[in-house]
């Protein structure tokens, strides 16, 4: 266990406390959301794509040593991560009866599952990256979260508000305590970081860029630069 992954799980469990809070100030969200789209932007070039093609390097080995023919499993899971979240984003918006009563935990389970698997990639970061790497992914993570409290918002009412918060909050502490006292299986983690990919790169494109990005262009474009910069620099 290192002081910069305790850290950097501090942070995320943060983010899902406070975020709901710094919502309800309109003026704070407006100018936030902007920013982390941007930040979340940078992430999944600078970042996030690099690693997937690690993943596939490790995924296509794995299968050519049990006799596959088949190569580039990475970039086909995160192709599978993408139409999953995809397909639970289109049925939680749904408009029948048993849709509109579920919808709500649907996204609730949804994005439950998603904070295990970044909880889990947490460790990972310091095992592979040390502390640079464990500090560029838990800053990017925390405004990616951030992000889906403020997309979720419209959807929760104030009492599954809290309880979004504390499911994300403890999915994301399972999923760091089981990297950190299990040790880490590589291709399990390759294979969570290809599914990742796809839903993160779904969430971005299709979701983080919105309209309200686009009229704070500026802010945008000043949170992917900075991130850039920190990844460049540090």
């Amino acid at each position: 266990m290192s002081l910069a992954s305790v850290l950097g799980l501090s942070l995320l469990l943060l983010t899902h406390l406070m975020s709901p809070r710094l919502l309800r100030h309109s003026h704070g969200a407006r100018w936030l959301a902007p920013v982390a789209g941007g930040v979340s932007v940078s992430y999944v070039f600078l970042q996030l794509l690099p690693k997937l093609t690690y993943s596939d390097h490790l995924l296509t080995e794995t299968a050519r040593q049990m006799a596959a023919r088949w190569q580039h499993h990475g970039f086909l899971l995160a192709l599978i991560g993408l139409i999953l979240f995809l397909g639970l984003d289109r049925s939680s918006r749904q408009h029948t009866s048993w849709i509109r009563v579920q919808r709500a935990h649907l996204l609730l389970g949804i994005y439950s599952l998603y904070n295990f698997i970044i909880g889990y990639l947490l460790p990972a970061h310091y095992a592979l990256g040390g502390t640079r790497s464990t500090f560029l992914f838990s800053l990017a993570m925390a405004l990616h979260f951030f992000l889906i409290h403020h997309l979720l918002a419209p959807s929760f009412s104030a009492q599954m508000t809290k309880v979004a918060q504390i499911s994300f909050a403890l999915f994301c502490l399972m999923g760091w305590l089981t990297a950190t006292f299990l040790p880490i299986n590589w291709v399990f983690l390759a294979l969570l970081l290809s599914i990742l990919a796809g839903a993160m790169i779904l969430l971005v494109l299709k979701e983080e860029i919105q309209e309200e990005s686009l009229q704070r262009f500026g802010l945008f474009i000043l949170g992917a630069a900075g991130y850039t910069l920190l990844v460049m620099r540090i």
